[in-house]
């Protein structure tokens, strides 16, 4: 295996222990991030700013991080792309079809696999990129 560039172990921790952050705050404060989901569907200005963020940091993790190799550097791409994404797909949505979307996340499955999948990816990311897989 070759050895990942450094942009690869920086971004794999960075964006490993914010996932893992993520994860764990989401699995402790549920009640809070409803009221935090309610209250962003009632205002459209924090709404519209935290699409424009997720659009900007997927943009710079894609641009800083274009890895296209079968590896897990390639998971971190695909992470950006998701943004990018997610980001465009709710600015060209109508608003009535983004409140939808938020409604849908707040259901308990799609809660508990949010949470779930960013700890699990987020402990991945930390692990290739902290080289703990070779270390044990």
């Amino acid at each position: 295996m070759e050895i990942p560039a450094p942009e690869s172990l920086i971004l794999g921790k960075i964006i490993g222990i914010f996932l893992v952050f993520c994860g764990i705050m989401l699995l402790a404060k549920r009640k809070e991030w409803m009221n935090i989901i309610g209250s962003i569907k009632d205002n459209p200005t924090v709404l519209y700013f935290s699409i424009l963020v997720e659009f900007a940091l997927g943009l710079l993790i894609v641009l800083i991080h274009p890895v296209w190799v079968w590896d897990w550097p390639l998971l971190i791409t695909i992470l950006g792309w998701a943004m990018i994404l997610e980001a465009t797909i709710c600015t060209l949505l109508p608003h009535k079809s983004v409140i939808k979307l938020l409604k849908f996340y707040t259901r308990p499955v799609f809660y508990n696999i949010t949470w779930v999948s960013f700890m699990l990816i987020g402990l991945f990311l930390l692990a290739m990129s902290c080289d703990l897989i070779n270390f044990l």
